[in-house]
Protein backbone atom coordinates (compact mmCIF):
# COMPACT_ATOMS: atom_id res chain seq x y z
CA UNK A 1 0.00 0.00 0.00
CA UNK A 2 1.50 3.34 -1.03
CA UNK A 3 1.27 6.59 0.92
CA UNK A 4 -1.49 8.06 -1.24
CA UNK A 5 -3.64 4.97 -0.69
CA UNK A 6 -3.04 5.23 3.02
CA UNK A 7 -3.98 8.90 3.05
CA UNK A 8 -7.21 8.30 1.14
CA UNK A 9 -8.30 5.46 3.40
CA UNK A 10 -10.91 6.62 5.91
CA UNK A 11 -10.70 5.61 9.52
CA UNK A 12 -13.49 3.42 10.84
CA UNK A 13 -14.59 2.43 14.32
CA UNK A 14 -13.87 4.53 17.43
CA UNK A 15 -14.59 8.04 16.20
CA UNK A 16 -14.33 9.36 19.77
CA UNK A 17 -10.64 8.37 20.10
CA UNK A 18 -8.67 11.47 19.15
CA UNK A 19 -4.90 11.73 19.51
CA UNK A 20 -2.07 13.98 18.38
CA UNK A 21 1.23 12.28 17.53
CA UNK A 22 4.32 14.49 17.82
CA UNK A 23 7.69 13.54 16.34
CA UNK A 24 10.90 15.55 16.62
CA UNK A 25 13.32 14.81 13.81
CA UNK A 26 16.97 15.59 13.24
CA UNK A 27 18.66 13.96 10.25
CA UNK A 28 16.48 10.86 10.51
CA UNK A 29 14.72 10.86 7.14
CA UNK A 30 14.66 7.12 6.44
CA UNK A 31 13.54 5.92 9.85
CA UNK A 32 11.05 8.79 10.03
CA UNK A 33 9.53 7.59 6.75
CA UNK A 34 9.03 4.12 8.23
CA UNK A 35 7.48 5.54 11.40
CA UNK A 36 5.06 7.81 9.54
CA UNK A 37 3.99 5.05 7.18
CA UNK A 38 3.07 2.93 10.19
CA UNK A 39 1.26 5.82 11.86
CA UNK A 40 -0.82 6.55 8.78
CA UNK A 41 -1.93 2.93 8.70
CA UNK A 42 -3.36 3.07 12.23
CA UNK A 43 -7.09 2.36 12.37
CA UNK A 44 -10.00 3.14 14.71
CA UNK A 45 -8.49 6.46 15.71
CA UNK A 46 -8.73 10.11 14.70
CA UNK A 47 -5.02 10.94 14.50
CA UNK A 48 -3.30 14.27 13.92
CA UNK A 49 0.38 13.89 13.05
CA UNK A 50 3.01 16.58 13.54
CA UNK A 51 6.71 16.52 12.74
CA UNK A 52 9.04 19.19 14.09
CA UNK A 53 12.27 19.14 12.10
CA UNK A 54 15.26 20.54 13.98
CA UNK A 55 17.15 21.93 10.98
CA UNK A 56 18.04 18.60 9.36
CA UNK A 57 20.52 18.52 6.49
CA UNK A 58 19.24 15.25 4.95
CA UNK A 59 16.24 16.68 3.03
CA UNK A 60 13.76 15.49 5.67
CA UNK A 61 11.46 18.46 5.12
CA UNK A 62 11.38 17.93 1.35
CA UNK A 63 10.53 14.25 1.88
CA UNK A 64 7.69 15.15 4.24
CA UNK A 65 6.15 17.67 1.85
CA UNK A 66 6.35 15.34 -1.12
CA UNK A 67 5.41 12.00 0.44
CA UNK A 68 3.31 12.87 3.50
CA UNK A 69 1.04 15.83 2.72
CA UNK A 70 -1.30 14.89 5.58
CA UNK A 71 1.50 15.35 8.13
CA UNK A 72 1.87 18.87 9.50
CA UNK A 73 5.54 19.85 9.36
CA UNK A 74 7.18 22.58 11.41
CA UNK A 75 10.64 23.36 10.07
CA UNK A 76 13.00 24.99 12.55
CA UNK A 77 15.98 27.03 11.42
CA UNK A 78 18.08 25.71 14.30
CA UNK A 79 18.21 22.60 16.49
CA UNK A 80 15.87 23.60 19.30
CA UNK A 81 16.33 20.36 21.23
CA UNK A 82 13.74 17.77 22.22
CA UNK A 83 11.71 19.61 24.85
CA UNK A 84 11.36 22.95 23.06
CA UNK A 85 10.48 21.26 19.75
CA UNK A 86 7.77 19.13 21.36
CA UNK A 87 6.38 22.18 23.10
CA UNK A 88 5.91 23.90 19.75
CA UNK A 89 3.24 21.31 18.99
CA UNK A 90 1.93 20.78 22.51
CA UNK A 91 0.82 24.42 22.49
CA UNK A 92 -1.45 23.84 19.48
CA UNK A 93 -2.33 20.12 19.46
CA UNK A 94 -6.01 19.29 20.02
CA UNK A 95 -5.92 15.56 20.72
CA UNK A 96 -7.33 13.98 23.86
CA UNK A 97 -4.00 12.14 24.00
CA UNK A 98 -0.67 13.76 23.17
CA UNK A 99 1.81 11.13 22.07
CA UNK A 100 5.50 12.03 21.94
CA UNK A 101 7.20 9.62 19.57
CA UNK A 102 10.80 9.12 18.54
CA UNK A 103 11.23 8.84 14.76
CA UNK A 104 12.82 5.41 15.24
CA UNK A 105 9.57 3.88 16.48
CA UNK A 106 8.09 1.31 14.09
CA UNK A 107 4.50 0.07 14.08
CA UNK A 108 3.80 -3.46 12.85
CA UNK A 109 0.02 -3.64 13.38
CA UNK A 110 -2.73 -1.20 12.31
CA UNK A 111 -4.58 -1.41 15.62
CA UNK A 112 -1.60 -0.88 17.92
CA UNK A 113 -2.33 2.76 18.71
CA UNK A 114 -6.08 2.42 19.24
CA UNK A 115 -5.63 -0.65 21.45
CA UNK A 116 -2.97 1.13 23.49
CA UNK A 117 -5.01 4.32 23.97
CA UNK A 118 -8.18 2.44 24.89
CA UNK A 119 -6.17 0.71 27.62
CA UNK A 120 -4.70 4.03 28.81
CA UNK A 121 -8.20 5.52 28.90
CA UNK A 122 -9.62 2.52 30.77
CA UNK A 123 -6.89 2.79 33.41
CA UNK A 124 -7.22 6.61 33.55
CA UNK A 125 -3.45 6.97 33.35
CA UNK A 126 -2.03 10.46 33.02
CA UNK A 127 1.08 9.08 31.30
CA UNK A 128 1.50 5.72 29.63
CA UNK A 129 3.93 3.82 27.43
CA UNK A 130 3.79 0.43 25.64
CA UNK A 131 6.18 -2.48 25.52
CA UNK A 132 9.24 -1.52 23.48
CA UNK A 133 11.05 -4.09 21.38
CA UNK A 134 14.62 -3.96 20.15
CA UNK A 135 15.31 -4.33 16.44
CA UNK A 136 15.90 -8.07 16.92
CA UNK A 137 12.50 -8.47 18.60
CA UNK A 138 13.77 -8.81 22.17
CA UNK A 139 12.11 -6.80 24.91
CA UNK A 140 13.74 -3.46 25.63
CA UNK A 141 14.18 -2.47 29.27
CA UNK A 142 12.26 0.80 29.12
CA UNK A 143 11.15 1.22 32.75
CA UNK A 144 13.26 2.72 35.52
CA UNK A 145 12.91 3.78 39.11
CA UNK A 146 13.27 7.39 40.15
CA UNK A 147 16.85 8.67 39.90
CA UNK A 148 18.59 9.01 43.24
CA UNK A 149 21.75 10.84 44.18
CA UNK A 150 23.56 7.53 44.70
CA UNK A 151 22.54 6.04 41.35
CA UNK A 152 23.45 9.15 39.38
CA UNK A 153 26.78 9.67 41.16
CA UNK A 154 27.78 6.08 40.43
CA UNK A 155 26.67 6.40 36.81
CA UNK A 156 28.89 9.48 36.43
CA UNK A 157 31.75 7.29 37.62
CA UNK A 158 30.76 4.70 34.96
CA UNK A 159 30.37 2.03 37.63
CA UNK A 160 27.17 0.79 35.97
CA UNK A 161 29.28 -0.50 33.07
CA UNK A 162 31.62 -2.60 35.17
CA UNK A 163 29.35 -3.49 38.11
CA UNK A 164 25.79 -3.68 36.70
CA UNK A 165 24.67 -6.09 39.42
CA UNK A 166 25.21 -3.68 42.30
CA UNK A 167 21.92 -3.27 44.21
CA UNK A 168 21.72 0.44 43.39
CA UNK A 169 21.75 -0.31 39.65
CA UNK A 170 19.44 -3.31 39.90
CA UNK A 171 16.95 -1.01 41.61
CA UNK A 172 17.39 1.95 39.26
CA UNK A 173 17.25 -0.11 36.05
CA UNK A 174 14.45 -2.31 37.48
CA UNK A 175 16.19 -5.61 36.74
CA UNK A 176 13.29 -7.40 38.47
CA UNK A 177 10.60 -5.74 36.35
CA UNK A 178 8.02 -8.01 34.69
CA UNK A 179 7.61 -6.61 31.17
CA UNK A 180 4.76 -9.01 30.45
CA UNK A 181 2.44 -7.38 32.99
CA UNK A 182 0.88 -3.89 32.85
CA UNK A 183 1.53 -1.93 36.03
CA UNK A 184 2.14 1.45 37.62
CA UNK A 185 5.74 2.68 37.41
CA UNK A 186 7.89 5.66 38.35
CA UNK A 187 8.86 6.55 34.79
CA UNK A 188 8.65 5.27 31.23
CA UNK A 189 10.84 5.81 28.20
CA UNK A 190 10.45 9.06 26.28
CA UNK A 191 10.59 7.09 23.01
CA UNK A 192 6.80 6.55 23.24
CA UNK A 193 5.30 8.87 25.82
CA UNK A 194 1.52 9.31 25.85
CA UNK A 195 0.02 12.14 27.93
CA UNK A 196 -3.71 12.44 28.55
CA UNK A 197 -5.31 15.81 27.91
CA UNK A 198 -6.35 16.07 31.55
CA UNK A 199 -2.78 15.47 32.70
CA UNK A 200 -1.34 17.96 30.23
CA UNK A 201 -3.80 20.67 31.22
CA UNK A 202 -2.67 20.31 34.83
CA UNK A 203 1.08 19.63 34.44
CA UNK A 204 1.78 21.85 31.43
CA UNK A 205 4.61 21.91 28.93
CA UNK A 206 7.95 20.10 29.06
CA UNK A 207 10.71 22.00 30.82
CA UNK A 208 12.63 23.53 27.90
CA UNK A 209 15.80 23.85 29.94
CA UNK A 210 16.27 20.13 29.24
CA UNK A 211 17.77 20.05 25.75
CA UNK A 212 17.54 16.26 25.72
CA UNK A 213 17.58 13.63 28.51
CA UNK A 214 15.69 13.79 31.81
CA UNK A 215 12.82 15.80 30.30
CA UNK A 216 10.49 12.77 30.47
CA UNK A 217 11.74 11.87 33.97
CA UNK A 218 10.99 15.40 35.10
CA UNK A 219 7.54 15.24 33.52
CA UNK A 220 6.73 11.97 35.28
CA UNK A 221 7.78 13.56 38.59
CA UNK A 222 5.53 16.53 37.95
CA UNK A 223 2.60 14.37 36.87
CA UNK A 224 2.78 12.17 39.94
CA UNK A 225 3.06 15.27 42.12
CA UNK A 226 -0.28 16.30 40.63
CA UNK A 227 -1.77 12.86 41.41
CA UNK A 228 -1.64 11.43 37.88
CA UNK A 229 -0.46 7.87 37.43
CA UNK A 230 2.34 6.67 35.14
CA UNK A 231 1.59 3.28 33.62
CA UNK A 232 3.46 0.68 31.59
CA UNK A 233 1.06 -1.11 29.22
CA UNK A 234 2.23 -4.56 28.15
CA UNK A 235 -0.73 -5.40 25.90
CA UNK A 236 0.72 -3.48 22.95
CA UNK A 237 4.25 -3.37 21.55
CA UNK A 238 6.20 -1.26 19.08
CA UNK A 239 9.77 -1.58 17.85
CA UNK A 240 12.21 1.05 19.06
CA UNK A 241 15.37 0.99 16.98
CA UNK A 242 17.08 3.24 19.52
CA UNK A 243 19.19 6.40 19.34
CA UNK A 244 19.32 6.66 15.55
CA UNK A 245 19.64 10.45 15.48
CA UNK A 246 21.61 11.29 18.60
CA UNK A 247 24.15 8.53 17.96
CA UNK A 248 25.44 10.75 15.15
CA UNK A 249 26.69 13.22 17.78
CA UNK A 250 30.22 12.65 19.07
CA UNK A 251 30.24 10.61 22.33
CA UNK A 252 31.96 13.34 24.35
CA UNK A 253 29.39 15.90 23.23
CA UNK A 254 26.58 13.50 24.12
CA UNK A 255 28.13 13.07 27.57
CA UNK A 256 28.29 16.83 28.04
CA UNK A 257 24.62 17.18 27.13
CA UNK A 258 23.72 14.36 29.53
CA UNK A 259 25.69 16.01 32.34
CA UNK A 260 24.01 19.36 31.76
CA UNK A 261 20.58 17.74 31.94
CA UNK A 262 21.52 15.77 35.04
CA UNK A 263 22.76 18.94 36.74
CA UNK A 264 19.44 20.65 36.00
CA UNK A 265 17.47 17.66 37.25
CA UNK A 266 19.57 17.53 40.42
CA UNK A 267 19.00 21.23 41.09
CA UNK A 268 15.27 20.63 40.88
CA UNK A 269 15.07 17.50 43.05
CA UNK A 270 18.28 16.93 45.05
CA UNK A 271 19.70 18.93 47.95
CA UNK A 272 22.49 21.54 47.42
CA UNK A 273 25.24 19.29 48.80
CA UNK A 274 24.27 16.49 46.43
CA UNK A 275 24.24 18.93 43.50
CA UNK A 276 27.72 20.12 44.50
CA UNK A 277 29.11 16.59 44.64
CA UNK A 278 27.62 15.69 41.25
CA UNK A 279 29.12 18.86 39.78
CA UNK A 280 32.55 17.80 41.02
CA UNK A 281 32.11 14.34 39.46
CA UNK A 282 31.10 15.64 36.04
CA UNK A 283 34.60 16.66 34.82
CA UNK A 284 35.86 13.27 35.98
CA UNK A 285 33.00 11.70 34.05
CA UNK A 286 34.13 13.41 30.83
CA UNK A 287 37.60 11.88 31.26
CA UNK A 288 36.09 8.45 31.87
CA UNK A 289 33.99 8.83 28.71
CA UNK A 290 37.20 8.58 26.67
CA UNK A 291 38.25 5.23 28.13
CA UNK A 292 35.06 3.28 28.90
CA UNK A 293 33.31 0.99 26.38
CA UNK A 294 31.10 2.88 23.94
CA UNK A 295 28.80 -0.02 23.06
CA UNK A 296 27.22 -0.42 26.49
CA UNK A 297 23.80 1.18 26.66
CA UNK A 298 21.82 0.38 29.86
CA UNK A 299 18.62 1.92 28.45
CA UNK A 300 18.42 -0.81 25.82
CA UNK A 301 19.67 -3.85 27.69
CA UNK A 302 17.79 -6.89 26.49
CA UNK A 303 15.48 -8.65 28.85
CA UNK A 304 16.92 -11.99 29.88
CA UNK A 305 14.70 -14.99 29.10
Amino acid sequence: MNNQQILSEKNTGSSNLHASAILVSWNSKEILRTCLTGLLQQKNIDLDIFVVDNNSSDETVQMLRMEFPRVRCISNTHNAGFSAANNQVLRIAKGDYLILLNPDIEFSHPYTLSTFLLEQRKCQSGIAGPKLLNTDGSVQKSVRSDPTFASQAMILLKLHIFFPNLPVFKHYYRSDFNYHTSQLVDQISGAFFSISRECFEKVGLLDERFYIWFEEVDYCFRARKNFFSVRYISETAVTHHGGQSFQKVMPINRQKVFNKSLRLFAKKYFNPLQVFILSILMPINIIFAFVTPKSTKPSSYRLKP
